[in-house]
């Protein structure tokens, strides 16, 4: 699944079968450096977790489920 920009159509980051590539750099650093911050309402669903960083098993669907929803502008991207 692949996260793309609608304004000049470049991907952002693709959830390949085994892997995550970013084709932004930036957001790469931050997400295995800061993570995914998971508010506390929704830590059950990722094992009790209150940040999910690049590499973890979760971080796929702590960024799709939580990054992505609140704290990108959702109108600005599409998944394919």
């Amino acid at each position: 699944m692949k996260l793309v920009s609608i304004t000049n159509h470049y991907p952002v980051v693709d959830f390949q079968e085994h892997q995550t590539v970013f084709y932004n750099k930036y957001l790469e650093k931050e997400m295995m450096e800061i993570g995914v911050i998971i508010p506390s309402f929704l830590q059950k669903q990722f094992a009790g977790k209150s940040v999910v960083k690049l590499g973890d098993v979760l971080f796929s669907k702590a960024f799709q489920e939580v990054y992505y929803k609140l704290y990108m502008n959702a109108t600005n991207y599409h998944w394919e």
